[in-house]
């Protein structure tokens, strides 16, 4: 299964490089995700040649404000541990449509299950944690997800 070749990163500025006519876009993420997408662009910058990404906004609202929250007994989903969030949304057919979208195997609940524990580095999700580099990549692709769902 291939890696992941996204993350979630806040604009944080932008310069021109009048010399060299170019601008220079700066994206800005937690420390603890850095690793991951340092992996994802292909490492570290190298000046004999160029790498190059897409950008693509991802919806604030989509992204933090979901319209109506899931309701789940007393708790809403957001409230729920990470690996309940992972778990349910292996079983929804919609979150295994985007994993396939996105070029990830989940033509099944144990595939997309399969396939959150490898983008996330987790043998099981209850290793989900939050403030955890496992917990950030889960937090994105539930991001992603969102932000897919609402487009």
């Amino acid at each position: 299964m291939s890696k992941p070749a996204a993350f979630k990163a806040a604009f944080s500025d932008f310069r021109l490089i009048k010399g060299r006519k170019v601008a220079q876009i700066i994206f800005e993420l937690p420390i603890e995700g850095c690793d991951a997408a340092l992996e994802a662009l292909g490492g570290v910058p190298r000046p004999d040649r160029e790498t190059w990404a897409a950008i693509a906004r991802l919806e604030p609202k989509a992204v933090h404000e979901p319209s109506e929250p899931i309701q789940l007994g007393k708790r809403t989903f957001e409230q729920l541990p990470f690996a309940q969030q992972a778990a349910l949304r292996c079983q929804d057919m919609d979150f295994r449509t985007f994993l396939r979208n996105w070029g990830w195997g989940a033509a099944n609940a144990e595939e997309a299950a399969e396939t959150v524990r490898i983008h996330c580095g987790v043998t099981s999700r209850k290793d989900l944690l939050p403030n955890t580099e496992a917990g950030n990549r889960w937090l994105f692709i539930e991001s992603a997800y969102r932000a897919w769902k609402a487009a």
